[in-house]
């Protein structure tokens, strides 16, 4: 079975709740590390310069992670990255945590990221983020996520939505384009499907518990 890789960053989200899938491997990032461990997650690596971790906190991530990786904080990449390319091959690579933070240079990183590589997702206990590439098949998009679904294309892109409240039909979406904006499943007990016949976009989903896709 592949493996899933969930990059903890630990903000706005309640770790000791989160639904991780199996089989995983669990990296906690930079002060991540510690969140992780102290929410009782088995720790496989933490990773980081943990520029943003008390002395304390250090020690106890050094004591508790399976394995421990610092690094330089004069690099060229961010912490998050680094563990992006730790995730090696993963089938999905989730970032926990990492839409909302006190530096949103770091989410605009983050969601370069998710437009590069669609394995990549975000996710907090209030949105989820990722990408749908060009794909024959619809997308299946539950309410469970909900209420609230916006897309952004990342290219030029040829989407049809159905069982919304604003369907689409074959549009073309721009990426600047903010027709995709906050829209709603017709009805709820339903699930509305996303086709996305070339190109790529951006899913945002906002406000309820899991967003399985």
């Amino acid at each position: 079975m592949d493996m899933i890789s969930y990059l903890i960053v630990g903000n706005n989200v309640d770790l000791a709740a989160f639904p991780f899938r199996k089989p995983c491997r669990i990296i906690g990032v930079d002060a991540g590390a510690y969140k992780a461990l102290k929410a009782g997650l088995p720790l496989d690596l933490a990773y980081g310069d943990f520029d943003s971790a008390t002395p304390e906190q250090l020690d106890y991530i050094k004591q508790h992670a399976k394995a421990f990786k610092a690094l330089n904080p004069i690099k060229d990449i961010t912490d998050t990255y680094g563990a992006y390319l730790e995730a090696g091959n993963s089938e999905a690579i989730v970032v926990v945590g990492g839409i909302a933070g006190p530096r949103i240079e770091h989410f605009l990183a983050l969601l370069n990221l998710v437009k590069a590589d669609p394995r990549v997702e975000l996710i907090d206990d209030k949105s989820l983020i990722r990408q749908l590439p060009s794909s024959p098949k619809a997308y299946s998009i539950t309410a469970e996520r909900g209420p609230y679904f916006s897309i952004f294309a990342i290219v030029e892109s040829r989407v049809s939505l159905s069982g919304f409240a604003y369907p689409l039909q074959n549009y073309l979406l721009q990426p600047l384009d903010s027709l995709g904006v906050s829209n709603e499943l017709r009805d709820p007990k339903k699930p509305g499907t996303i086709l996305v016949a070339s190109g790529a976009v951006l899913l945002v989903c906002s406000h309820s518990d899991h967003c399985p896709l």
